[in-house]
């Protein structure tokens, strides 16, 4: 059996064969199913195979620019988002959510000539595109629409843009929520005493470190990719140094690249008091990452959502009338009650990482009260000005 020598993710899997032949297996893509395709290259030594693969690259690099004036959309959406996308440098995460995008593009129109698809054809899928997904979802796939047929007309592939009239979809973005003030007190008790009580050192660990992630979500509002991606330099007595996030790569794989986040504004400094990071520090090593799988490698993000559904399930548990929301709405959560609490919007954009400061406003929840403390103080402005003018 040949000898394998692991990689690091990404990278590829030497074999050595009996015979002292080396095999190079690495990714290049996935298959309709999103099953990753591994191809082999075979050489003298390890150098020799990687000069073929990069000799492959390069092939495929030449024959992405390589346009047809009958090209199919399967093929010019998918020349579109090497050339103008990837090797645009755009993040390997950012990447990865456009091709899931382009997966959902109907078979219909991706077997159909792009010089030959028409307006109506486009506003049709679209519009049955958005009956299914949410409407953040709905404006990306009208983006990209929009980008890759603008390129196919700057490319002569098609005598007029298909898509420069397109309507965008109406469809109201379903508000996000938010815990309240004493659901937030209650989560955060239950989870300081939440321990299996197994002689599985395992489920232990596990349970601190989920319990540990909440109140952290809660506490900072960072991102989950941003908690899982956090090394234990990272964490000092009154800050968490945020310097790279957890993504899906195109093979599947949990990666992260130091200094790349979401966006730009996300690499910060987010404060936090000594208590927490006594918290962080109880967290039991298992390897360079706090928050890790227990094998010391980076933890899958869906495993992270799977260990926070049995957290909650044990928290209704012993509060049925608790509600359990997404790990992203503790960001909505910190977003309200840190600005409830007196905190200016602007300081909240700074902590939260948001380029932009209306997503931050998006963000904040107003309950009833909050409403009503708004009509009082309007009241209130209003009431000495009647007074005077009524003398």
């Amino acid at each position: 059996m040949p000898k394998k020598e692991r990689r690091a993710n990404g990278d590829g899997s030497f074999y050595t064969r009996p015979d002292g032949s080396i095999l190079f297996r690495v990714t290049i893509g996935k298959d309709e199913d999103g099953v990753p395709i591994r191809k082999p290259f075979s050489g003298k030594s390890q150098a020799e195979c990687r000069r073929k693969y990069k000799a492959f690259l390069k092939e495929q690099k030449t024959n992405a620019y390589t346009v047809s004036p009958d090209i199919t959309l399967e093929n010019w959406s998918l020349k579109y988002l090497v050339s103008c996308r990837k090797d645009s440098g755009m993040k390997a995460s950012s990447y990865h959510q456009l091709e899931l995008l382009r997966s959902k593009i109907s078979d219909e129109l991706m077997k159909k000539k792009v010089c030959e698809i028409k307006k109506i054809e486009l506003q049709a899928f679209i519009n049955r595109f958005s009956e299914t997904v949410s409407k953040s979802y709905t404006d990306k796939m009208y983006s990209l629409l929009c980008d890759m047929f603008a390129e196919a007309f700057e490319n002569d592939i098609c005598e007029k843009n298909p898509a420069r009239k397109l309507r965008r979809p109406e469809k109201r973005q379903k508000p996000k929520e938010s815990y309240r003030r004493k659901e937030v007190e209650a989560v955060m008790e239950f989870a300081l005493s939440y321990r299996k009580h197994t002689k599985s050192d395992m489920l232990n660990r596990a349970a601190i470190l989920i319990s540990t992630a909440v109140i952290v979500l809660l506490d900072t509002g960072i991102r989950r990719g941003e908690i899982l991606g956090l090394m234990w330099q990272d964490v000092e007595d009154t800050v968490i140094h945020i310097r790279h996030g957890v993504y899906i790569d195109e093979s599947g794989v949990p990666t992260v690249d130091d200094g790349f986040a979401k966006t730009y504004g996300s690499i910060r400094d987010v404060p936090i008091d000594k208590e927490l990071a006594d918290l962080i520090r109880a967290v039991p090593r298992r390897g360079l990452y706090i928050f890790c799988a227990y094998s010391g490698r980076l933890m899958n993000p869906r495993n992270f959502n799977r260990a926070y559904d049995s957290f909650f399930r044990a928290f209704r548990a012993a509060h049925p009338e608790a509600r359990r929301l997404p790990p992203h709405c503790c960001r909505h959560t910190f977003a309200t009650l840190s600005q409830r609490g007196g905190a200016n919007i602007r300081s909240v954009q700074m902590v939260l990482g948001h380029t932009n400061i209306n997503t931050t406003a998006i963000y904040s929840h107003p309950d009833e009260d909050d409403l009503a403390i708004a009509g009082e103080a309007f009241r209130d402005y209003i009431k000495p000005h009647k007074k005077a003018e009524s003398r």
